[in-house]
């Protein structure tokens, strides 16, 4: 690699005439004295990094450079769609990285938790193979940990931008290096047409999870220039992020570009076989009245009406308030996904990956609307999904056993957000049975009698970004002393590998022997099995 691409103008902060044209008080400062106006301008700059590609102009806020929607990928579009992503075409000049790109293409969001807001409404393009970048500072030879944040979503829905993952807060406070990007989705990331398009779309089921080992492997070759040390790099996400984090942890291609894995509230266990995977693309060219030799036409229907079809298609029971689809995600293709993500047993590839596992306390109890109770009818219908026919009527029995008084809403908020738990559970189990890297399992349970510990709360706690918790929980004086110890608790890890610092209670790694959990809480503190009732429930049925 040219080391001199990376360096006249990696440090440089200019000033632009669009930029004082947009800034009417510094440019009045400046008719009065230039000492105004330089004072007006430390707030908010711009700077010019050169990547591999080409220039970049981003911005500097309060001494962070910040680049937006920066190019790891070519356009996906076209003949291009569903093919692995190339990387970017070099362009000369500079180009502006001060906006959020758009996101991948997808059908209409599930219910967003209040604590984590996210731009859903921004332009949806299959051009949308780009990365943010949060660094204190460009070309100084440090070395800081780089923390790559993969949005969640299931493998549906989701943005890079939003506002509770903004990694300035995180970058700024704990002087590391936030990266976080947007990838393909849904049908465009996950439709196996290996069966039916041959060796060109071999790789077609997994296209997604390629994107994002292509932005891994842009951070390898740019984030070294930018202040980070692309020998530490830390994959973290939740929910669907989560899974996908788990999938890269059995990936061959994303071998060696991360070094710490963080999985929040979803974990990859299993991933779709190819006789489902291709009785889905099956499906999909029936429904748009397309032979099954008719493959390359598929890659020019509309967005539009390839986001349409998705219903048709899926053929997953649900029973929740957000509809994701289910076989239009990672698929066991032999090639980019060998073998399943973590069955029977934890991906010896990623053996020396120190992982940290965990999920939050009421799963269910936001993302499924359940504020309001429902019949015993209603419960088993919910159940269904969830432990199968065979398993439902022994399942809810034993729940009421085991929680007498509870209503039916109460008793399904406990199983679902325990189903939810439950890979998080095994996966931690199956990776320290592997005895290299250490698993560290947790439980986020702050919240109140209304929100509880919902679904996606902990994540601006993980981010430093405690104003979107405070709004919305009366300002209660728990909230900034949790941020700090939860996102002291990340940088922690992503330095080392060990999430433990001096805020935080002893925490040993897991194993299947003492189930030592440690707990986030108004009081932080390891548990031993702190959900055993719930977790023995499902035992009890065999999931």
């Amino acid at each position: 690699m040219n080391e001199n691409l990376f360096t006249p103008d990696s440090s440089r902060t200019i000033f632009t005439r669009r930029t004082l044209l947009g800034r009417g008080a510094a440019a009045a400062a400046f008719a009065v004295g230039g000492l105004r106006l330089v004072r007006a301008f430390a707030a908010e700059t711009e700077t010019v990094f050169q990547t591999t590609a080409g220039k970049v102009r981003g911005t500097v806020s309060n001494g962070l450079n910040i680049f937006k929607g920066v190019p790891y990928g070519a356009s996906t579009e076209g003949a291009a769609r569903f093919l692995p992503p190339q990387k970017p075409k070099p362009w000369a000049g500079v180009k502006d990285a001060l906006e959020y790109g758009p996101r991948a293409w997808q059908g209409r969001p599930g219910n967003t938790p209040a604590a984590a807001p996210a731009n859903q409404e921004s332009p949806m393009s299959e051009d949308c193979l780009e990365l943010n970048v949060w660094t204190p500072a460009l070309g100084d030879n440090r070395k800081r940990p780089v923390m790559v944040w993969i949005h969640g979503g299931g493998f549906a829905v989701g943005t890079a931008a939003g506002a509770s993952t903004d990694g300035a807060n995180l970058a700024r406070n704990h002087d590391v290096v936030v990266v976080s990007m947007n990838h393909r989705l849904n049908i465009f990331g996950y439709l196996d047409l290996a069966e039916l398009g041959g060796p060109r779309f071999a790789e077609s089921g997994n296209a997604g999870m390629l994107d994002l080992v292509l932005s891994l492997e842009w951070v390898r070759d740019n984030i070294g220039h930018m202040g980070g040390d692309s020998g530490n790099v830390t994959i973290f996400g939740q929910s669907g992020g989560g899974m996908k984090v788990g999938t890269l942890m059995a990936m061959p291609s994303a071998e060696g570009l991360f070094h710490r894995a963080i999985l929040q509230s979803g974990s990859a266990i299993r991933a779709v076989t190819r006789e489902s995977a291709y009785e889905t693309a099956r499906d999909v060219m029936k429904v748009l009245d397309l032979k099954l030799n008719q493959v390359e036409q598929l890659q020019q229907v509309p967005p539009e009406r390839l986001i349409g079809v998705i219903r048709a298609v899926d053929k997953v029971p649900y029973s929740i308030g957000t509809h994701l689809p289910l076989y239009l995600r990672p698929v066991v293709d032999g090639k980019s996904l060998p073998t399943h993500p973590c069955d029977p047993k934890a991906p010896a590839i990623s053996a020396n990956v120190p992982a940290m596992i965990g999920g939050v306390h009421d799963e269910a109890s936001g993302r499924y609307e359940l504020r309001s109770d429902i019949d015993e009818a209603e419960l088993r219908r919910r159940v269904d999904p969830l432990a199968g026919p065979e398993n439902t009527g022994k399942l809810v029995e034993l729940a009421h056993k085991a929680h007498p008084g509870a209503t039916p809403a109460e008793l399904y908020v406990l199983l679902a957000s325990e189903s939810f738990r439950f890979d998080g559970i095994t996966q931690a189990e199956r990776k320290s049975a592997l005895r290299k890297a250490p698993a560290y399992l947790y439980l986020f349970s702050w919240g109140d009698e209304v929100r509880k510990a919902f679904h996606a709360i902990e994540v601006p706690f993980a981010f430093d970004n405690a104003q979107w918790v405070r709004r919305g929980a009366n300002g209660s004086p728990e909230v900034d002393p949790l941020a700090k110890i939860m996102s002291d608790t990340w940088v922690a890890f992503a330095r080392t590998g060990n999430p433990n610092h001096p805020g935080l209670p002893n925490w040993e790694p897991y194993d299947k022997k003492k189930r030592l959990t440690m707990v986030f809480d108004a009081e932080c503190k390891e548990v031993s099995d702190p959900t055993k009732t719930d977790r023995l429930l499902l035992k009890a049925v065999g999931l």
